[in-house]
């Protein structure tokens, strides 16, 4: 999981006024070279900024724009405790994918492999979680 910022604003000693938030920040984009970056793609290619801008005219570019609005947001309503528990899960299984996919003898071929299989709790377990997630993912289409 990501850790947080170890970041901590300083107290306000006296109300700031506008002017004075400005200057620090223009002052912080100057030490970040943000405003030199910013100065240098404005002036030394006007037409990148014109090329930029039809881009970003484009029906393309405002379905990407509002797909990803929708993306962050549906982000920001999931269960934290889900995504905790989902993310070690989908670890765990890609960690045994990569270990099937290396051991070729790992489980025997023919019609002796496939009756082991059918006997595998765990594996049909996992199969009807695959089939719950199917059904409730072609509901959610037909909604």
């Amino acid at each position: 999981m990501a850790a947080p910022l170890a970041y901590t604003p300083p107290p306000r000693t006296q109300p700031d006024d506008a002017h004075a938030e400005l200057e620090r920040l223009v002052q912080l984009l100057h030490e970040r070279d943000v405003l030199r970056l910013a100065n240098n793609a404005l002036g030394a290619a006007p037409e990148l900024t014109t090329l930029i801008a039809e881009l970003l005219d484009r029906d393309g570019s405002r379905r990407l724009s509002y797909n990803l609005a929708r993306l962050v947001a549906l982000f920001g309503e999931l269960d934290m405790a889900r995504i905790e528990r989902l993310i070690p899960a989908l670890e765990s299984g890609l960690a045994a994918l990569e270990a099937t996919a290396a051991d070729e003898a790992a489980h025997p071929s023919g019609i002796a492999g496939a009756l082991a299989l059918l006997r595998d709790r765990e594996l049909w377990q996992a199969i009807g979680g695959i089939v719950a997630f199917l059904k409730a993912f072609n509901r959610g289409l037909g909604e």
